[in-house]
């Protein structure tokens, strides 16, 4: 069964996943495939798109390393009031194919929140979100605003699922 994923790009989400074979780094989640021999003209071409467009956290978030799968996801006010809409394609390849689980978002070796990830349909689209007081908690106490950009990196696979945040500051940007 194939799923079409065009919840994630409701509301203007910012959605970049990476994805990678074993014993390659991508400098880029949304390369199309391309590894760090790709030509830096292209990178700073596509920084420069993405720091007009989306902002400049979103555009740094995009632009590390990073070791694992992962997705980036610019906030939005409905992420930062209510639940976080994330990528299904993401959640069905790395968390879980159907129903919901536990997730725990963990920033650098600190403080750790659980989640609760859900895979729905809406509107006949597949979504997959995190929410819960959790996903409040996560906000919160991490001052989340619209606008940052935070990078979800699969750091432990099922039956412990976690992801390693990184929040980029939209404001801190400048």
């Amino acid at each position: 069964m194939e799923y079409n994923s065009s919840c994630d790009a409701t509301e203007g989400n910012s959605n970049i996943s990476g994805d990678q074979t074993e014993g390659e780094k991508r400098t880029h989640g949304g390369d199309g495939g391309k590894t760090a021999s790709h030509k830096s003209s292209e990178v700073d071409l596509r920084t420069a798109k993405l720091e007009s467009s989306k902002g400049r956290a979103f555009a740094k978030a995009s632009s590390f390393k990073y070791d694992n799968p992962f997705t980036v996801i610019r906030m939005q006010p409905s992420y930062v009031l209510n639940h976080l809409r994330i990528s299904s394609s993401f959640v069905m390849k790395h968390i879980l194919s159907d129903g919901e689980c536990n997730v725990t978002l963990q920033i650098s070796d600190k403080k750790t929140w659980s989640v609760r990830c859900m895979i729905d349909v809406y509107c006949g689209q597949l979504c997959a979100r995190l929410h819960h007081h959790g996903w409040q908690a996560f906000v919160r106490d991490n001052q989340l605003e619209e606008g940052d950009a935070c990078v979800f990196e699969l750091i432990e696979k099922a039956p412990k699922i976690k992801l390693r945040v990184r929040i980029f500051r939209d404001k801190d940007q400048v």
